[in-house]
């Protein structure tokens, strides 16, 4: 039943009713699970209008604290990242299929990763963030001006957090190899 609830919402593009549904079926790792599923079924096609939609609705979720820590709790970032992740190999492995529609959805993301690196996140769980930003930097099939934006994201979150967090995020020995 939740399910056909959330696609309706996809369907039609609510973001705001997609909220409603979440909240009030409840937020939990099953709930979030299935959603990352509808995710992943719309991009392995090419339905980005309603991965726009989940990732709005998303935005509008971690706007409330309690919200946003709950689907910290529930791995909400390793989701986010892993739909990123997907986006980066669409670009790279089949480059015919991106479209406008792809593009601006990427840049979507983008400003979701840069809201959650906004709230407290633990160091590691913004140095995994900050990475995936690097992977996307370093690819050189992803035009020029999707790069672009990622540095500029990356330098934004930066800017963002403490002096000690971002110490501690160039002690990661990942982030300094790829720098």
């Amino acid at each position: 039943m939740m399910e056909a609830l959330m696609e309706d919402c996809l369907i039609r593009g609510d973001s705001s009713q997609l909220v409603s549904v979440l909240r009030k079926e409840g937020m939990t790792n099953g709930m979030l699970t299935r959603l990352a599923q509808l995710v992943q079924k719309q991009l392995s096609g090419t339905a980005y209008d309603k991965v726009a939609v989940v990732l709005k609705s998303l935005e509008i979720l971690v706007e409330n604290k309690d919200d946003l820590k709950m689907l910290l709790g529930l791995g909400v970032i390793s989701k986010v990242l892993l739909w990123f992740q997907t986006l980066r190999d669409v670009l790279i492995t089949n480059p015919q299929r991106s479209s406008a529609q792809l593009l601006t959805l990427i840049e979507s993301f983008y400003d979701f990763l840069l809201l959650l690196s906004q709230s407290p996140l633990p160091v590691t769980q913004l140095s995994v963030l900050l990475l995936e930003l690097l992977q996307m930097v370093l690819e050189p099939e992803v035009p020029f001006t999707l790069r672009l934006e990622a540095i500029r994201t990356f330098n934004s979150i930066l800017e963002s957090v403490s002096r000690g967090q971002r110490r501690r995020v160039q002690m990661e020995h990942t982030h300094m190899q790829k720098m």
